[in-house]
């Protein structure tokens, strides 16, 4: 039987601890000595870039996966079976099962970057939010002349800009692993000629 304790959120991902370290990385900002206003993303950025960041890390590692086994052991193992393009010169030295398991392993690592770039965007984005709610409400309370409209401003900024910030996480780093993998593809169309499955394989069975 679970006891209650056994449910308790991780104490790096509760809402107190995220709020914490944003309300210390603001107290930085405005305690700057230069002119400068406090920046909200700067806050966000040093309070929570080391994780998005990771996350990044893990959409590049995924794109990466998934053009390798596009690009590379699809074509590797068509071309095999085939025997085009040289395939047939090549001693068979069990290079059908290489090519058949280096396919199986990329897309069991493709799997596990994108699992990990959800998992860590989904934690990132719960703790912004949280931070940014957290902060929100003890601003409302410290206000002394709040009126109607200034509580409706708040539910907006809960309801609404917190929950997108939320979302953005994971969003930005789709839509900016994009830019890269357009990237990747020209350059494996610019430079796919010179190194191309028949020659990488004959090289590892020669040993050369």
């Amino acid at each position: 039987q679970l006891k209650q304790q056994e449910l308790c959120m991780p104490g790096d991902q509760a809402a107190e601890v995220a709020a914490e370290r944003f309300q210390e990385a603001w107290s930085k900002q405005t305690s700057r000595s230069d002119a400068q206003p406090p920046s909200t993303l700067a806050t966000l950025t040093a309070t929570f870039g080391l994780q998005f960041a990771i996350a990044g890390v893990f959409k590049l590692l995924w794109s990466t996966f998934v053009l390798l086994g596009a690009s590379y052991f699809v074509n590797a193992l068509i071309e095999f079976v085939q025997k085009k393009h040289g395939w047939d010169a090549i001693p068979n030295k069990g290079v059908g099962w290489v090519l058949a398991c280096s396919f199986f392993v990329d897309s069991i690592l493709a799997g596990l970057a994108l699992q990990r770039m959800g998992d860590v965007s989904m934690r990132v984005g719960i703790k912004v939010r949280a931070a940014l709610i957290t902060a929100i409400y003890r601003k409302s309370f410290r206000l002394q002349n709040a009126n109607n409209s200034g509580a409706g401003n708040v539910v907006s900024l809960v309801s609404t800009d917190c929950i997108k910030m939320y979302e953005g996480v994971q969003h930005f780093h789709n839509v900016s692993s994009g830019l890269v993998v357009t990237a990747k593809v020209g350059l494996l169309h610019l430079f796919g000629q010179q190194l191309t499955a028949k020659t990488l394989c004959s090289k590892a069975v020669s040993g050369t």
